[in-house]
């Protein structure tokens, strides 16, 4: 499942957010959910099943890399469960609130196969920041340097792309 858009929410006193009605729906196959920090100064949330995959995916990459254990030290160790009450609220704990500077009004973003979820101002600055980049961020994601002729690449180089590429049919001679 492909998660996508931009919800605009409020934390209320006790630090709780209403998720929108479609993420609800989308969480009845999987209702548990994990917050985590992000990059940029946003928090993620996963369900059960993608932090499980960012786990097996972070196995499967060099266990004796210092960046590896570093990453998984600060990203696991800070990351909560969060359970959904009965109104469809979680409760993003003070600590996570903390590192993600999360004021009163926040946003939801869809990201693929995570949420993440922003202080409103903080977002708002991202996107004025990168938003005029957006085709160039596109380009160098899409084709990397070294990887302009995808078809013709070694099995290393589609083994590693294939972390950082969305997945196309090969083309077999």
């Amino acid at each position: 499942m492909v998660f996508t858009g931009t919800f605009q929410r409020t934390l209320d006193g006790k630090l709780r957010v209403l998720l929108p009605k479609r993420m609800r729906t989308e969480l009845s196959e999987s209702p548990r959910l994990f917050l985590t920090p992000g990059p940029d100064h946003c928090l993620e949330m996963h369900s059960d099943v993608s932090l499980n995959e960012l786990a097996v995916k972070a196995n499967k990459s060099s266990s004796g890399s210092r960046n590896l254990r570093s990453f998984s030290r600060l990203f696991y160790a800070r990351a909560q469960q969060c359970d959904m009450d009965k109104q469809g609220r979680i409760r993003i704990p003070s600590q996570l609130a903390g590192i993600a500077d999360l004021g009163k009004d926040i946003v939801i973003v869809g990201v693929g196969f995570h949420w993440e979820i922003w202080d409103q101002a903080r977002w708002e600055g991202y996107l004025a920041q990168h938003h005029q980049a957006f085709d160039e961020i596109a380009e160098t994601t899409f084709n990397p340097p070294g990887f302009s002729n995808f078809e013709e690449s070694t099995e290393d180089q589609r083994d590693f792309a294939d972390g950082i590429i969305p997945q196309r049919p090969r083309q077999t001679k």
